[in-house]
């Protein structure tokens, strides 16, 4: 029996979510905003980002999303560098965010129906169906991961 498409995305979105858990432990606060000897972003921005997309699945999927403007603003694409602590939120935080929108995101994905996944809806990414969005933001993760996984090496070697 093939997994339905719901089934494929609740695998991806878990596998993800354990991933991010593995690249960030032990992580602290002042770590995750080590900065990159060129310009590039830091971990808690990274992972903040991928929160903020996280907010536009539930969004795909008619949930109301997690954070409210004055969050999102800090994380979403071409915010400002975060450097301090003032501007970041603190790194246990995004973490329990993490797993909360992934757990809203799990049960909305075991209550969908094919049709569902098949309805065309409208975001900052075009209209596309629903199905075609979330794909598009699990790759999005996918991306940003991997830069976790070269953050975590250089946090590893200022913390040496």
């Amino acid at each position: 029996m093939t997994a339905s498409r719901a089934q494929i995305l609740i695998d991806d979105f878990e596998t993800n979510t354990w991933l991010i858990h593995r690249h960030v432990d032990g992580v602290s606060d002042e770590d995750s905003l080590l900065q990159l000897p060129f310009q590039a972003n830091c971990l808690n921005w990274i992972l903040g980002h991928i929160i903020w997309r996280r907010n536009s699945v539930l969004s795909a999927l008619g949930l109301a999303p997690l954070w409210g403007e004055s969050t999102t603003l800090k994380y979403k694409t071409d915010s400002k560098a975060i450097k301090s602590p003032a501007n970041a939120v603190p790194f246990n935080d995004l973490l329990a965010d993490l797993d909360q929108t992934n757990q809203a995101i799990i049960a909305a994905l075991k209550e969908v129906t094919d049709s569902s996944l098949d309805e065309v809806v409208i975001n900052d990414r075009g209209e596309k169906r629903v199905i075609e969005h979330l794909q598009g933001f699990h790759w999005h993760e996918t991306y940003h991961i991997g830069q976790l996984d070269i953050l975590r090496a250089f946090i590893n070697s200022k913390t040496e």
